[in-house]
């Protein structure tokens, strides 16, 4: 039976995150055409969706126990990064 310890997500990184977002901005800008804006589109929505899954992970495991302290970590982190990258989204 899968448990929530069985899942995974990578814990995204700032400045690494900030350029794939710069760089699907320049592929949504400079497409030329619907076929390579619907791939770049899906390429940002893959990346958000990786970023949120790794943020309800985060919440989800430090609720269940909110004495871990590696799971307070991971949400002090999660609660710092998350309005950079969701200035970056927007």
């Amino acid at each position: 039976m899968l448990t929530i310890d069985d899942l995974k997500a990578d814990r995204p990184a700032y400045d690494p995150t900030a350029v794939r977002y710069r760089e699907l901005e320049s592929r949504i800008s400079s497409a030329k055409d619907a076929p390579a804006a619907i791939a770049a589109l899906q390429d940002w929505d893959k990346l958000r969706r990786e970023i949120e899954t790794w943020s309800a992970l985060v919440y989800l495991r430090f609720n269940q126990d909110t004495g871990n302290a590696e799971y307070k970590a991971e949400r002090e982190y999660c609660d710092e990064l998350s309005p950079r990258l969701t200035d970056l989204d927007v």
